[in-house]
């Protein structure tokens, strides 16, 4: 696709079909200080299709903040579940290094 297409595909609101898109800044589940709906794996496929994204690489809002097991847990599951959707990256809280497994 020529610069000027993708220019004017993006413009127009058209999908990039020929184009893989990767979003490689996602976040899913629960948030204790904002709303997200639609925020488990199947609505943001669904967010995806609508906005062209053919993958996510993405980590629970859970792994960053108050419980990375669970979130580190849900993102095994969601990656097992959609691998030619999700990308995973884990957290790792340095607060509790004997739960690091090299």
């Amino acid at each position: 696709m020529a610069d000027v297409d993708l220019i004017g595909s993006l413009n127009g609101g058209r999908p990039l079909d020929d184009v893989l898109v990767i979003d490689s800044h996602t976040h899913m589940g629960p948030y204790w200080n904002f709303h997200i709906p639609f925020n488990d794996a199947v609505g943001m496929i669904g967010s995806m299709d609508s906005l062209g994204i053919d993958s996510s690489l993405v980590c629970p809002h859970l792994a960053i903040g108050p419980d990375f097991t669970s979130g580190n847990d849900l993102t095994l599951e969601t990656v097992s579940r959609f691998p030619d959707r999700f990308i995973g990256a884990i957290g790792v809280n340095p607060n509790f290094p004997d739960a690091v497994v090299p």
